[in-house]
């Protein structure tokens, strides 16, 4: 499973304490994303099934997304079957985490 944005759910720390049901490591994902990208997350923050799952619990973050609304709108997968990548909405996330870039181009390229 692929975030819109082009990450794998499959390695993400907050969907992985999720689908383990395991307190012990949102808390230690909450303290470690409030220090890396200066939110201030709790433990109960840590909850997600994937963005791309229709009425499924997301990640707080995912709710505001530019990208997950932009790629919802246009109908289609992730950022990589956009014509439009990297679009500012993408370069903005790139920001806050800069492997989504190589990752639309991988993808790109496997098309």
């Amino acid at each position: 499973m692929r975030a819109y944005c082009g990450l794998e759910c499959g390695v993400c720390k907050v969907y992985l304490a999720t689908v383990r049901n395991n307190d012990n490591e949102r808390e230690k994902v909450a303290k470690e994303w409030s220090q890396k990208y200066g939110w201030s997350l709790i433990a109960n923050d840590i909850n997600c099934r994937g963005c791309t799952q229709k009425g499924r619990e997301i990640f707080g973050y995912c709710n505001k997304c530019e990208v997950r609304h932009c790629t919802q709108q246009k109908d289609i997968v992730n950022c990589s079957e956009c014509p439009e990548a990297i679009c500012e909405k993408l370069d903005k996330l790139c920001e806050i985490e800069p492997k989504i870039r190589r990752l639309i181009g991988q993808l790109q390229h496997q098309e």
